[in-house]
């Protein structure tokens, strides 16, 4: 059964569990002589659409820390150096798929079937993983919302019980 984007799963020998999205960015590059791999960023959330949201927003913010929109006004519409051609340029890959509705939508229908969602970019400067994976919670945890309130930012945040099985 499936409830504003929340998959609700029931058996008889089996607790209640809701069906939640985990979405995580994290790069591999070299450092030191070796490759390393850095959480760039994890977010758990119970809808889809919102875990889809986060990923185009952190894919926008690797192409910009890669480099810079070539559509910034600061630029005054030079870019300071091309990506020669035939090399892999990651920033252009992500942009390309945040302004691809199709591309978008086809993720969200992929998690919605309960698959996991990668997308991957590389470039000389290392590679880059995002992607959102269905996890299934009990029920009893997941109704304790991670989400915080906007209003209350003198209070620490709050963490949900069912995050503390991702870590």
């Amino acid at each position: 059964m499936v409830t504003d984007g929340v998959a609700m799963q029931t058996s008889p020998h089996e607790s209640t569990t809701t069906r939640a999205y985990w979405a995580e960015v994290f790069a591999e590059g070299p450092a030191g002589g070796k490759t390393v791999r850095m959480v760039l960023g994890t977010f758990p959330t119970p809808y889809r659409g919102r875990a889809l949201r986060w990923l185009v927003r952190q894919a926008r913010w690797i192409a910009d820390g890669l480099d810079p929109n070539p559509d910034v006004p600061w630029l005054g519409g030079e870019f300071p150096q091309q990506v020669q051609s035939g090399l892999p340029d990651a920033p252009h890959y992500l942009r390309s798929w945040c302004e691809n509705n199709a591309s978008r939508q086809a993720a969200y229908d992929q998690l919605g079937s309960g698959h996991p969602f990668t997308l991957s970019a590389t470039d000389h400067n290392g590679a880059f993983f995002l992607s959102i994976l269905p996890v299934d919670v009990p029920a009893s945890l997941a109704s304790e919302s991670p989400r915080t309130h906007r209003h209350r930012r003198t209070k620490p945040r709050r963490t949900s019980p069912w995050l503390a099985h991702f870590r």
